[in-house]
């Protein structure tokens, strides 16, 4: 098997293709990245299921209470949750960094919370339309018949058994 390295990317093509196929590092990369004394696999092997945190993103969104969204905003929850996830990724194992991190993520919070964005208010109605996505609901009227007849049978005689 054939290893291809690209040190400039933090790149590995094994030719087995087993981590294209998979997702899964081959024994073949891991035995060249222990050979090139690599301390820490790259990010772009790392997925969430073989993380510590695997909370997906829509379901972080969830947990936070922020399911009542106008439309759009949703993405762009996810997107800003993946951006911070992937910045404590790369700063992970700085210390100097990750405060600075936090330092700056404490100055964001606190200019948020100094100037809180306005409320958008819906009613219930307008928070069902845009959760069903049609703005009224259909109620057809339901008349009682007027004359009962025996379930199916023509006439009014019934047939003994």
């Amino acid at each position: 098997m054939g290893v291809k390295v690209f040190p400039n990317e933090e790149t590995y093509k094994c030719s087995c293709l087993i981590f294209e196929q998979y997702e899964i590092l081959c024994m073949h990369i891991l035995c060249v990245m222990k050979s090139n004394f690599v301390k820490n696999i790259p990010s772009k092997y790392m997925l969430r299921r073989w993380q510590k945190i695997i909370i997906r993103p829509d379901e972080l969104i969830k947990t936070h209470g922020i399911v009542d969204n106008i439309r759009g905003c949703e993405r762009m929850i996810q997107d800003a949750y993946s951006i911070v996830r992937e910045c404590i990724n790369v700063i992970r194992h700085d210390v100097e960094a990750m405060t600075q991190f936090l330092q700056w993520k404490k100055e964001i919070l606190t200019k948020v919370e100094s100037n809180p964005p306005k409320k958008y208010n819906r009613t219930k109605n307008q928070k069902l339309d845009s959760m069903i996505g049609v703005s009224k609901l259909y109620v057809p009227t339901i008349k009682n018949p007027k004359d009962i007849s025996y379930k199916g049978w023509a006439t009014k005689t019934r047939v003994k058994s």
